[in-house]
């Protein structure tokens, strides 16, 4: 961000023009890095909360206890939230270098820091389902980031096929699918944020018209979702986590 930030000064003082385009690119960059290293780090930091403790053979002395098996997994998504909240709160000052010119506001950024820790929430809570019905770390990680794999690729791929068989009088249902993906979320919210129109071009790529009709709300739309995918998966991780 830094780097990018002396390369637009520079150019500015050379042709005595200020590009504002140029300096809303570099935050929705950084954004979308940060979201990627956000992806790449969530599910590990739960995948082996509870199959670590079977591993070790500490869960059924844990379970001795008064502490219950739902306040155990909550116990500990929690602890990985506030960890992985640390993390997202560290990437702030890169993501305010652009407000040095204007162009954005603290709203935008921390509408943003908000999709980072609803996103990070689901990410946590599937590691946390990955990790509840396997008995070593190792196969729970394998398992946590392979169901994210197929997630990301479940609510992107149905609409992206389905999409040269959809007509003007014919919209792409299977594209809908998008508003459950983060990924999706997160550079809607950047196109938003800095008139980037990567989102619209992606929509009338995969015929579906019904994105405009919940352009307003799509962010907020997409981040209930998630939060409802968290709870379902961590209702599911207890389920299994009493079974075994």
């Amino acid at each position: 961000g830094i780097f990018g930030m002396l390369a637009i000064t520079s150019r500015i003082r050379q042709s005595m023009e200020a590009d504002y385009g140029a300096l809303l690119k570099i935050y929705g960059v950084i954004a979308i890095l940060s979201f990627a290293a956000l992806t790449a780090v969530g599910p590990a930091m739960t995948s082996g909360s509870i199959s670590g403790e079977r591993q070790t053979k500490t869960l059924e002395l844990l379970l001795t206890t008064r502490i219950s098996l739902k306040s155990i997994v909550i116990g500990k998504l929690e602890a990985a939230f506030y960890s992985l909240t640390i993390l997202v709160i560290s990437s702030i000052p890169a993501l305010m270098l652009p407000l040095l010119y204007g162009g954005l506001g603290l709203l935008d950024v921390g509408m943003t820091i908000f999709a980072f820790l609803v996103s990070a929430l689901m990410y946590l809570s599937i590691g946390m389902y990955a990790g509840a019905g396997r008995k070593t770390v190792q196969k729970s990680t394998v398992a946590a980031y392979g169901i994210l794999l197929i997630f990301l690729a479940g609510t992107a791929l149905p609409g992206m096929l389905s999409a040269p068989f959809c007509t003007e009088n014919r919209d792409n249902m299977m594209a809908l699918l998008l508003m459950a993906n983060p990924f999706m979320t997160m550079l809607e919210l950047i196109s938003e944020q800095t008139g980037w129109g990567f989102a619209e071009t992606l929509h009338a790529s995969l015929n579906c018209r019904y994105f405009e009709i919940l352009s307003g709300a799509y962010v907020w739309i997409s981040l209930t979702i998630q939060l409802a995918i968290s709870a379902a998966f961590t209702a599911v991780a207890i389920r299994k986590g009493r079974q075994l």
